[in-house]
């Protein structure tokens, strides 16, 4: 699944704050403008809510696609790919990645119980790092 965040963070925090619906209706417009490739603005309108600094009670605003990021959002019913999802941090899993060896060529497909502390994977066991996984797949071990 996908996720639409501004590359404005602090932006685009303030607009979720004062709406109720930005978030979704964010959502909603990015997934349908990012299909075409012709595009290049994302448009939308939301409601602002009670709290809202804002004059309107509805909004429209529009963004520059260049402005938006995407990420994938981390599922643990499903295979993930790291580094395209982050993991949860200090919660196990099983992870399946390929060994290379010396000469950099393709070795055999390794799975570990492994847990993700601090952007890096660490054994679940001897906590010891795995710093040769730089791609990999993961799920939590008990689903």
């Amino acid at each position: 699944m996908k996720r639409y965040v501004l590359k404005d963070k602090v932006l685009f925090d303030w607009l979720c704050d004062n709406s109720d619906d930005f978030n979704k209706e964010f959502q909603k417009a990015c997934a349908q403008g990012f299909e075409y490739d012709n595009l290049e603005f994302i448009c939308l309108s939301f409601s602002t809510n009670e709290n809202s600094v804002l004059w309107e009670d509805e909004v429209e605003v529009v963004f520059k696609k260049t402005a938006i990021e995407c990420t994938e959002v981390y599922d643990p019913y499903t295979w993930n790919e790291y580094p395209n999802v982050i993991p949860p941090e200090d919660v196990s899993m099983r992870v399946e990645y390929v060994q290379f060896n010396t000469h950099g060529e393709k070795g055999i497909t390794l799975r570990k119980c492994a847990i993700f502390r601090k952007g890096e994977w660490v054994d679940d066991v001897l906590e010891y790092p795995l710093a040769s996984i730089k791609t990999c797949r993961f799920r939590p071990w008990e689903d």
